[in-house]
């Protein structure tokens, strides 16, 4: 199940709208993060009240700055990456950040 970034962003859209007018859908903000997860290149950054798109890069490289490279945040998302590109693709991203 891949996705690209406009369906993943077109979920984030969903979700800001439908939050904008103070409505609160769980199941589509899962839905968002389902559809994150598969999407290659891209994943979702949580701002304070709104979602937004950033790389996958972007997302690792947020996650090491917070909690450093051997967190357990780091290790979950590089999961991810696997699931999206397989290894060589977290192996990339992750000697992109680390160089």
């Amino acid at each position: 199940m891949n996705y690209n970034k406009t369906s993943l962003q077109s979920a984030i859209n969903k979700v800001n709208t439908r939050f904008a007018k103070g409505l609160n859908d769980d199941d589509q903000v899962f839905n968002m993060f389902h559809i994150a997860q598969y999407t290659k290149g891209y994943y979702i950054k949580a701002n304070y009240n709104t979602y937004s798109i950033l790389t996958d890069l972007e997302h690792l490289q947020d996650l090491i700055n917070k909690f450093g490279y051997w967190s357990n945040s780091v290790k979950l998302f590089n999961e991810v990456l696997t699931n999206k590109g397989g290894f060589d693709y977290m192996s990339k991203l992750n000697n992109t950040v680390t160089k």
